[in-house]
């Protein structure tokens, strides 16, 4: 445990050397044994103590009990004759606190200012239901009992590992939450995006998260908004590279650090510090409406638009030619604000996209600049539905790029089932 702490804060920092060699305790005094000339000597060592242990700082406890014996109208669920129940619940507050110092190996004396106090407050939770009476004469007597004890063991492992890192952070004049490579969070705007996050139906939720393991090269082929067995292990395979333990579960943690790894920005959009050129975040997103499709199905999508600008979008079916969809009319323009949601195609399109087939590729790309005249060379009105003049998406991203004007894009790409 301290090693470990120690080992983290000193990964970003290198500002210490760690000897290991055999010890000896002589009157609470450490020596080092079978040393060579060359040898190096420890300079410093930390001292610690749990120096506050209070349980029962606040203890709390009710009760809330109902005899229906001689009630005249007594409640009775399912026929039970109730007689009588009872509802007790309980909390107990206790506090631990760990002192670190640290101090010179030659003199024995503690280094001025690298003291260390961190307290942890611990709660205990429980809760019970107690209820008897008669169903159909036969007597019977429950009773439900909860109990939540956060353990104070733990909590003096944190500490442990807290004030390491803080003491020797405040020693090397490093930041110990640098030395964690821990950005400063803003709590009410975490708890607004967590709220956000968990409103979003679960296959919303996939989704976003199987996209950003795509961009991040964990996970291959296309989004299903199904937690497969595939996903789980992109998901480990993530989790293992970031060094926390590889579970493959979906959570908002796991979403923010993909969000983070994947666009190079904090959720605020502040770049992180060992990232001076930080990818920019996309300006637009595709959505599908379900996570697959059968033979027969019609395909929609939603278009997620982060940034003020002119949208157009292009299907193709397999192999074949390449249609604009959006707008309709190649010599018109529409225009999105930043938080729109366009659908695709759109509600009042005449035509729908429909799996034909089930082995053929349905793909969208759509394309958002700030230019209303940025298009491919279409010439009127009269060239709605008729195939562009390109015979791929990476060609139409070329002709943009060829332009010099700024542009985003965003592509999907999905199969349907037998």
């Amino acid at each position: 445990m301290l090693v470990n702490a120690v080992n983290q804060m000193n990964q970003k920092s290198r500002a210490y050397v760690f000897l290991d060699q055999s010890l000896e305790r002589d009157m609470g005094q450490i020596s080092l044994l079978t040393r060579q000339k060359d040898d190096l000597e420890p300079k410093l060592y930390i001292r610690a103590a749990i120096t506050q242990v209070d349980q029962g700082v606040v203890s709390d406890s009710g009760s809330l009990g109902l005899d229906f014996t001689n009630a005249p109208n007594a409640w009775n669920p399912f026929k039970a004759n109730l007689k009588g129940s009872k509802f007790t619940a309980g909390r107990d507050v206790s506090i631990v606190t760990v002192d670190m110092h640290l101090v010179s190996y030659a003199t024995k004396t503690i280094v001025p200012g690298a003291s260390v106090a961190n307290t942890m407050v611990v709660t205990s939770d429980n809760g019970g239901l107690q209820a008897d009476g008669l169903i159909r004469l036969t007597g019977f007597d429950f009773s439900i009992n909860i109990k939540r004890v956060e353990s104070l063991g733990q909590a003096v492992r944190n500490l442990v590992e807290l004030g390491v890192i803080e003491l020797l952070g405040r020693h090397a004049r490093v930041p110990y939450w640098q030395c964690l490579n821990i950005r400063p969070s803003i709590q009410k705007l975490d708890n607004l995006d967590e709220l956000r996050f968990l409103a979003l139906p679960r296959t919303k939720r996939i989704q976003k998260v199987q996209t950003m393991l795509v961009s991040l090269g964990y996970l291959t082929g296309t989004v299903t908004g199904s937690l497969d067995r595939k996903t789980r292990a992109a998901i480990s395979r993530f989790q293992a590279d970031k060094k926390l333990v590889a579970t493959g579960e979906l959570n908002y943690q796991l979403f923010t650090l993909l969000y983070e790894n994947a666009n190079g920005y904090s959720r605020d959009h502040k770049p992180f510090p060992d990232k001076p050129n930080p990818k920019k975040p996309a300006d637009i997103l595709l959505f599908p409406d379900r996570p697959n499709y059968r033979k027969g199905d019609v395909l929609k999508l939603e278009l997620d638009v982060r940034k003020d600008g002119f949208v157009r979008c292009y299907h193709q079916s397999g192999k074949g030619p390449i249609i604009q969809i959006l707008p309709i009319n190649p010599g018109q323009s529409i225009h999105a604000g930043s938080g729109a949601k366009v659908t695709i195609p759109s509600q009042n399109a005449p035509f729908d996209i429909q799996f034909e087939t089930s082995g053929t590729e349905e793909a969208i790309l759509c394309i958002l600049s700030p230019d209303p005249n940025l298009q491919l060379p279409m010439t009127t009105a009269k060239a709605a539905f008729k195939p562009v003049p390109a015979q791929s998406f990476e060609e139409i991203s070329r002709y943009y790029r060829r332009k010099g004007k700024p542009f985003s894009r965003a592509e999907f790409r999905t199969r349907a089932r037998q």
